[in-house]
């Protein structure tokens, strides 16, 4: 992600994979963390047909979700990171099953993605695949993952 600012104001680019559902979801929430608390998503592979070189924090959209009328046919899910691009004929089965593929089920490339991060949706028009976007600076906000809540806190939510 890149803060620049132009003559409409301050604005955000974001390298951009548009796929569909489910695995943009799957991509997205975190399904476990392994022992130096690196997080993965319940997918952590995503197989497409042609070589392509992002490099570090992608914006994962949903391409045909439930959209808002009059805004796209799309939404933003989540932020990951991106860190290895491989040869689906040199996966390994481990590899096929975090792809959630059959071995040679599909042929291309495999990009591996770590430490998914869900955002707030935000209708989107995207074509599949690699590309770059441009949102307003602040309008992509990830979801908290942790509330931390004094005693104070804690009974202004509970009321006890």
């Amino acid at each position: 992600m890149a803060k620049i600012t132009n003559e409409g104001g301050a604005v955000e680019r974001f390298t951009a994979l548009s796929i569909s559902q489910p695995m943009a979801a799957l991509l997205t929430a975190t399904a476990w963390e392994d022992a130096e608390g690196v997080q993965y998503g319940a997918r952590r592979i995503y197989v497409g047909e042609r070589r392509e070189e992002p490099c570090g924090e992608l914006l994962i959209c949903a391409k045909d979700s439930p959209a808002v009328p009059g805004y796209g046919t799309g939404e933003t899910c989540g932020l990951v990171d991106f860190y290895a691009v491989k040869r689906t004929d040199e996966f390994t089965p481990e590899e096929w099953q975090a792809a959630g593929l059959k071995p040679g089920e599909r042929s291309g490339w495999g990009y591996f993605f770590r430490n998914p991060r869900r955002v707030v949706e935000m209708p989107v028009e995207r074509e599949y695949d690699f590309e770059e976007v441009e949102f307003p600076a602040g309008e992509i906000t990830e979801y908290p993952r942790v509330l931390r809540l004094g005693a104070d806190g804690y009974r202004k939510v509970t009321g006890r």
